[in-house]
């Protein structure tokens, strides 16, 4: 069998990568692993949230820095990655804003997150339409990802109370942690 430069190279690299491949241990290859699910988490989180949320997942627009650090308060040096969005339409609260925390900074980013939520109840000037899915928001923390959820189906129905419309936003929201916490299995 004649051997090419071509086919020689290519086998030259399959061995190469056949003798590195018998160099790595187990728990080697299970940690690499576990930093590759970590760096696609917050994509998967993110992916799996729009999927839920289907046609009503509005957030279309990308918050900067800038918006993270004056408006939501987050250190963004305790950030390894982001992905937030919030909607085009000023008048539309939607929010998606996933973090992964630089090690052992998760609490400070959930602490900031759920200050700008408390700030938002308290604000007055919030649209009423708009109420219920604001005070049905959560921030949740998966060890070093944390994540503020404000999403979901707007409530079509204009003749229930306070509490039926707080129950159907906090259903709403309910859809988005159970499609993180899925990606956990």
């Amino acid at each position: 069998m004649k051997l090419t430069y071509r086919t020689g190279a290519i086998l030259a690299l399959f061995t190469v990568v056949a003798i590195l491949s018998a160099g790595c241990s187990d728990s080697e290859e299970k940690a690499h692993h576990a930093d590759c699910k970590d760096l696609t988490f917050l994509e998967d989180a993110h992916e799996a949230v729009v999927s839920a949320y289907g046609d009503f997942y509005i957030p279309s627009v990308s918050i900067e820095t800038s918006e993270l650090e004056t408006v939501y308060d987050i250190p963004m040096d305790a950030v390894d990655d982001i992905i937030a969005e919030r909607p085009m339409m000023s008048t539309v609260v939607d929010t998606f804003i996933g973090i992964r925390a630089k090690e052992g900074c998760a609490q400070e980013i959930a602490g900031a997150l759920n200050a700008y939520r408390d700030k938002l109840m308290e604000d007055e000037s919030i649209d009423p339409i708009n109420r219920a899915k604001v005070e049905a928001s959560t921030v949740c923390t998966v060890e070093d990802h944390v994540f503020f959820l404000m999403l979901g189906a707007p409530n079509e129905r204009m003749d229930i109370s306070d509490e039926e419309a707080l129950d159907f936003a906090s259903h709403e929201t309910e859809k988005g942690v159970t499609a993180i916490e899925e990606l956990l299995n």
